[in-house]
């Protein structure tokens, strides 16, 4: 068994360190999970997915590398495309 997270670590290409970044909005962040695809576009990160050892969820969230916002993004569509 293993356990699901929702939380932010970024590496540090200079250093190689890793730093948690905390968001300013933690109430909108996505409920924890794992097996969830993850995508960087320009400032932001995006969520997609993932799996909690119970749900499969369809859901897409928002981080904003500069403001440390998180946000909800409503996506057309019934269901994730395949892999």
């Amino acid at each position: 068994a293993y356990s699901h997270f929702n939380d932010i670590h970024v590496l540090d290409l200079k250093t190689l360190a890793w730093r948690r970044i905390v968001a300013v909005n933690p109430a909108k962040s996505p409920s924890p999970r794992s097996q969830h695809a993850a995508v960087l576009v320009g400032k932001s990160m995006a969520i997609i997915g993932g799996y909690d050892g119970r749900n499969i969820f369809g859901d897409t969230h928002i981080f904003n590398l500069e403001t440390l916002r998180w946000r909800h993004l409503s996506v057309l569509g019934d269901a994730l495309p395949s892999a």
